[in-house]
């Protein structure tokens, strides 16, 4: 799994840092589930719980957004705004 050292914290390619690099890897189906269930098991109960904390945060972050733009669809505007 992809850490944030991996990248240079310097750049301004923001398509490659860690969570958008992940995002890609996991769309392309290059995780193997399994494995990661296991080592996610093997992690304390607090690291657990952190984890189920940012996550419900996002899914409710994520429900306060009621507008979104598709990649194409924000595309087309730059073009036509250009």
């Amino acid at each position: 799994m992809p850490t944030e050292v991996d990248f240079d914290t310097d750049t301004n390619f923001i398509l490659f840092k860690a969570l958008h690099f992940v995002m890609v890897l996991h769309g392309l189906e290059l995780f193997d589930l399994e494995k990661i269930k296991q080592e996610y098991n093997t992690l304390g109960d607090d690291i657990k719980q952190n984890a189920n904390d940012i996550r419900e945060h996002l899914i409710q972050e994520s429900d306060q957004c009621q507008e979104f733009l598709s990649h194409k669809e924000f595309l087309n505007l730059l073009r036509e705004n250009v």
